[in-house]
């Protein structure tokens, strides 16, 4: 991979760089997507609320196929101070009517894997254990990733690495 320039890499593999790479890919773009765990969501080990409009746009068949937990379907919140807790509830199915963004709730770990084999479908190339150790910069201008004693060069670098 040293001496192999790529189109397009993307740095993790979590729900933004799996979005990105499963869409450069379809575009017939020549993406690595690099993830420095050993699978993408090992990392993971939480879930939440997931809104899925954009994700059943980039994956059409994500309402059978995702391994999504339940819709939500009711919302509460809860606000505490020193002396007092303030409950709001949100029924949802009474939203729906006005569009509101279907959600479910996800265990990262799962969704992650999922969204990666359906990256891979696409054709990117998904490569695990790696972590970026920084950016590559020649000219002012970004061209790849170094990972420990390797360089990898690219057209595009997308960072999608988290916080």
């Amino acid at each position: 991979m040293a001496d192999e320039r790529m189109e397009v890499i993307v740095v993790g593999g979590g729900v933004a760089g799996l979005s990105a790479a499963c869409q450069m890919a379809r575009a017939g773009m020549e993406v690595l997507l690099i993830e420095r765990g050993s699978y993408c969501g090992a990392k993971n080990v939480t879930g939440g609320k997931l809104c899925a409009d954009t994700l059943k746009k980039l994956f059409p068949e994500f309402e059978d196929e995702a391994p999504v937990e339940r819709k939500i379907v009711h919302e509460r919140v809860f606000k505490w101070s020193k002396n007092q807790v303030l409950d709001t509830s949100l029924n949802v199915r009474e939203l729906q009517e006005t569009k509101y963004e279907e959600a479910y709730s996800v265990l990262r770990a799962k969704l992650d894997q999922w969204m990666c084999e359906k990256a891979e479908e696409e054709g990117a190339m998904v490569v695990n254990n790696i972590a970026v150790t920084e950016l590559l910069i020649e000219n002012g201008k970004v061209c790849g990733v170094i990972a420990g004693d390797e360089r990898m060069e690219a057209d595009l670098v997308v960072l999608a690495d988290g916080a």
